[in-house]
């Protein structure tokens, strides 16, 4: 009603002349040889041939098709091989192979910083924020799912409910806190 029809539309339609006055007024300025409007105007009769939308359509179900299976089996990976690899390991050794990940990706974006900090060396500010990931990398191995599993088993069968509940509420409290709070002190520090 308020809007102008669609240039997808236009063209379907056999309107081209209305489908490239569109692309005209609202994406050239006025100019009626923009490189984007005569580009915009091969591609929509192009993609718009007996033929074409059987084929893009195609395409998009085969790819989107791999793109999901892909996803879920990283998924199923995930959720089934790794309680079998903590279970294999065991969470005392998970724990102290973050923490000596966390502390190694510490101490290597300290010398990076530093390094920054005194010779403004810009490739030493981009290991830093490199080993920052790094860090979350180690952090994730064993802090984001064990306490969860932990927590679950250290509590007896009658209290688990209510330790678990604990748990999940102190953390969600603290990250709460955290998101709310970090910004004003970052803010502060610069």
């Amino acid at each position: 009603m308020f809007v102008p029809e669609s240039p997808r539309w236009l063209v379907k339609m056999g309107r081209n002349a209305e489908a490239k006055n569109f692309f005209v007024t609202y994406h050239a300025n006025g100019i009626e040889d923009d490189e984007l409007v005569l580009l915009e105007q091969w591609n929509r009769q192009l993609l718009l041939r007996p033929g074409a939308s059987k084929r893009w359509h195609h395409y998009s179900f085969t790819a989107s098709w791999h793109q999901r299976r892909s996803s879920d089996l990283q998924l199923v990976d995930g959720h089934f091989g790794f309680p079998l690899f903590v279970d294999k390991v065991g969470r005392r050794k998970l724990f102290l192979g973050s923490r000596i990940g966390m502390l190694v990706t510490l101490i290597a974006g300290s010398v990076c910083n530093e390094r920054f900090l005194a010779t403004g060396n810009k490739s030493a500010g981009y290991c830093m924020i490199l080993f920052l990931f790094l860090f979350n990398g180690a952090y994730d191995f064993a802090y984001s799912p064990l306490p969860t599993l932990y927590t679950a088993e250290i509590h007896p069968f009658d209290l688990r409910a209510k330790g678990v509940s604990i748990s999940f509420a102190s953390a969600f409290g603290f990250g709460l806190f955290n998101q709310d709070v970090n910004p004003i002190a970052l803010e502060a520090i610069t």
